[in-house]
């Protein structure tokens, strides 16, 4: 990182578990920084960022600070916590700090930091920050089950379940494939939605990708009989294999 007046930022994603999967450009980053920002769902609770990169290099461990953001539909709650954050990265760079952000898979597919960069780029004398991106976790569910999520001319959705199951069934009458994250929250709606079109044989549902404890579970009854966690997707093919 080049040196400025202020500290400069570099936003850099690690990939969706295994540390393996962080790139080296991500890792030099890491390495170069004063002090890395993990993100984790509460002071109380693990960071899977923090994990991602004490696993790929335990001498940094001692870069890195914590920074909340709750898993909270409270807009109070979140505001509260972004603006702790801005805070907080603000505060080291304006003492000349260089520093990264770290955030599984990519950090502009669903990232964490975007809630916070437009009003901590008003801070910062120094905008815009770099981004080094990383493998996102639709595509290492999908390189678990070694299945292809498109091919030819197919179209692919990337989705939120908790966008609602109506937005699902749109989804899904006009892409050959979709690959649905957070789907724990709805999760017996969404597999009532399959049976009901005749989906649930061309599904995998990919728990942890990457990770020692990756599952992958297919077929109706495996899928109907399972409470899946917070760390899955849902991979469908729901055209084009008839």
């Amino acid at each position: 990182m080049t040196n400025c007046p202020n500290g400069q930022l570099c936003i850099a994603g690690l990939g969706p578990g295994d540390p393996e999967l962080l790139t080296l450009k991500a890792l030099r980053a890491l390495e170069r920084a004063d002090y890395i920002f993990a993100p984790c769902p509460s002071a109380t609770r693990p960071s899977l960022a923090a994990s991602i990169i004490t696993a790929a290099s335990p001498a940094l461990e001692g870069k890195i600070i914590k920074l909340v953001f709750p898993m909270s539909a409270n807009p109070s709650e979140l505001a509260l916590a972004w603006q702790e954050a801005e805070e907080t990265i603000a505060g080291y760079l304006l003492q000349g700090h260089n520093c990264v952000f770290a955030t599984e898979g990519d950090p502009l597919l669903y990232g964490t930091f975007s809630y916070i960069s437009p009003r901590l780029a008003g801070r910062i004398n120094e905008p815009p920050f770099k981004y080094i991106p990383g493998i996102s976790s639709p595509f290492a569910a999908a390189s678990a089950t070694g299945l292809p999520l498109t091919l030819g001319e197919d179209k692919l959705a990337i989705l939120p379940a908790t966008c609602g199951i109506e937005q699902i069934k749109q989804a899904l009458g006009s892409f050959e494939a979709v690959a649905l994250l957070k789907v724990s929250a709805i999760y017996p709606r969404i597999i009532s939605l399959l049976k009901e079109k005749g989906l649930l044989e061309k599904c995998s549902l990919v728990c942890h990708a990457s990770s020692p404890q990756q599952q992958i579970i297919s077929g109706e009854e495996a899928l109907k009989n399972i409470c899946p966690p917070y760390f899955s997707i849902l991979l469908i093919r729901s055209k084009k294999d008839e």
